[in-house]
């Protein structure tokens, strides 16, 4: 009796072990369920993607609903928007950039954050750029992005700031843009748990 107790639990346990190994999706495959998902995300959407080459040719625009692919960052960008005025000018090393965002979770299209309309929750960054890297750290602590995934800026935003000039001015002149950003380039927890994101994104110059 106690041999058969021993082998039913055994093979229990097996059993259990399988079916965890059957649940576990290798990071290989993560990504390729990355992939798809951006790529149903560009055919449902009819996003025109182009080369880097086209964009700058295009005076670093997009237009219509092209968005500029960024292959070695995962990021794809489309400029909706670039301020214009007397102010205007490309981010510089230690501005503090405010930025407003939407981020859609591109695995069921759920809204995950929306500070677009939500002036208490904007959040700050401050920009630095050397001749090797660019990086953004948040510094206002009522941001939601800081709240949620800690301090340092997506990378995949930090992207459209070589490229877009931002102002001062508040309202419908922020430069604005849109984002599809892989994991690699994304926040902390879509790093981790490797997915991709959706962004729309306003900058403003502090």
């Amino acid at each position: 009796m106690k041999k058969l107790s021993i082998l039913f639990f055994s093979l229990v346990a097996f059993a259990l072990f399988m079916q965890s190994c059957d649940d576990y999706k290798s990071y290989a495959e993560q990504l390729k369920e990355e992939r798809n998902l951006i790529k149903r995300f560009i055919s449902q959407h009819e996003i025109e993607t182009i080369s880097l080459d086209q964009f700058e040719a295009q005076d670093s625009l997009t237009i219509g609903n092209q968005y500029v692919e960024f292959n070695n960052d995962g990021v794809y960008l489309q400029v909706v928007h670039e301020a214009e005025g007397p102010d205007a000018r490309f981010a510089e090393t230690n501005d503090v950039i405010l930025v407003r965002c939407l981020e859609v979770y591109l695995a069921s299209n759920d809204t995950m954050a929306n500070t677009m309309n939500r002036p208490n929750e904007i959040d700050e960054f401050r920009y630095t750029k050397t001749s090797s890297q660019i990086l953004g750290q948040f510094v206002e602590e009522k941001g939601l992005m800081l709240r949620a995934y800690g301090t340092s800026v997506p990378a995949g935003w930090l992207i459209p700031l070589n490229y877009i000039k931002l102002s001062t001015t508040n309202g419908a002149d922020r430069t604005k843009v849109k984002l599809i950003v892989s994991a690699k380039s994304g926040q902390a927890d879509a790093i981790q748990n490797i997915y991709p994101c959706y962004y729309e994104l306003t900058y403003q110059l502090y």
